[in-house]
């Protein structure tokens, strides 16, 4: 009877242990989320999630919006305005070279024992050495925040990394909001009613002129949503940058507005109160001989806008600018720069006033 009763309570401790086991690796498991990323690839992230390391500019508003910034251990190498971004230049960079996002600095991730490596989908080769080089230590996950056809899914990817949904749904309504204020106006403009428009875009250089052709999905939304035309659409591109424009070429399309997106240095930015950089800087680019008989510049049509929004969720704000700017009828009770004043207090969190200071556009409204 003895011996019946010492494996009767054998067989309970083992069932025991088994179903301890058992709980102990569902609890284990309930920590992890798997995801599928911009690449689609199949990522899975241990949570929750307190430090976190990532390249590109686009994710410093991403962050902010989603409510993560205090788990930064590692940015983008590009130091942007602490006015926005509390204590960024303090923070390591993870990347070591400017316009390389996959060319990270290993050792100091690992040291830094991040939880997640967040960065961007690029037109650019290196990701996939990359990743394979660190995603055994540190699960990495690529992102797309500047497609408005993705922006939606890929905001919904931060919010289960980093369990903010409410606040990532707060921003995509308002988000979702501007576009349809917008495109009430601009959805029933013909073809001949559009604006024909180029884009420069180059680091500062007033005599350089590159641009985006169509091929980059950004220029597709500028002319779906502000009721534009890229003049520059079906020209050669490595993934959509057009490297250098041919003058003769540039003199020979009808241009009714000129868009420039050129990094001006102490020209734009959150704490400039002087808009005498970016205005002499436009007086050169309208000044260049091969432009001059360009429509858009004797109709003063040339206008500049700050390169933040190219590749960040704010290019929402840009929309708005661009729509005014092409379409000024339509958009009589429209305020741009309400739209980027509600951005910058309600999503980033600061307390910069654009009627006190912050130059982003000229001329202004």
């Amino acid at each position: 009877m003895r011996r019946k009763s010492i494996c009767l309570t054998l067989c309970l401790l083992c069932v025991l242990i088994f179903c301890s086991a058992i709980a102990a690796n569902a609890d284990y498991n309930s920590t992890k989320t798997t995801l599928t990323d911009a690449l689609n690839r199949v990522v899975t992230i241990k949570k929750p999630v307190q430090k976190v390391a990532f390249t590109g500019i686009c994710l410093t508003d991403a962050l902010k919006i989603a409510g993560a910034w205090d788990k930064i251990v590692a940015r983008e190498i590009v130091v942007l305005n602490p006015g926005f971004y509390p204590d960024i230049d303090r923070i390591p960079a993870s990347n070591t070279t400017k316009g390389s996002p996959y060319s990270l600095n290993f050792e100091r991730l690992l040291e830094l024992n991040a939880d997640c490596f967040l960065t961007f989908k690029a037109p650019m080769k290196g990701f996939e050495e990359m990743a394979e080089k660190i995603q055994s230590h540190i699960p990495v996950v690529a992102l797309n925040l500047f497609d408005r056809h993705t922006i939606k899914r890929n905001f919904e990817i931060l919010g289960t990394i980093f369990g903010k949904t409410d606040k990532i749904s707060e921003y995509i309504s308002w988000y979702e909001n501007v576009l349809k204020r917008i495109l009430d106006k601009t959805s029933k403009l013909a073809t001949e009613q559009k604006k024909r428009y180029f884009l420069k875009w180059s680091p500062g250089k007033v005599e350089k002129f590159t641009t985006m052709s169509n091929q980059f999905i950004g220029m597709t939304t500028i002319n779906e949503i502000a009721g534009g035309i890229n003049v520059a659409a079906d020209l050669n591109a490595y993934g959509g940058w057009i490297q250098s424009i041919d003058p003769e070429w540039l003199t020979q399309q009808d241009i009714d507005i000129i868009i420039c997106e050129d990094s001006i240095s102490n020209g734009f930015g959150p704490d400039m109160v002087d808009s005498s950089i970016v205005s002499s800087y436009r007086q050169q680019l309208m000044q260049i001989p091969f432009l001059a008989e360009c429509k858009a510049v004797k109709n003063n049509a040339v206008y500049m806008i700050s390169p933040h929004f190219l590749y960040t969720p704010a290019f929402v704000i840009s929309l708005a600018y661009l729509a005014k700017w092409f379409h000024p009828d339509l958009f009589l009770n429209f305020d741009p720069r309400s739209v980027h004043q509600e951005y910058l207090t309600r999503f980033i969190g600061t307390d910069i006033d654009l009627s006190k200071r912050g130059i982003f556009v000229y001329p202004g409204f």
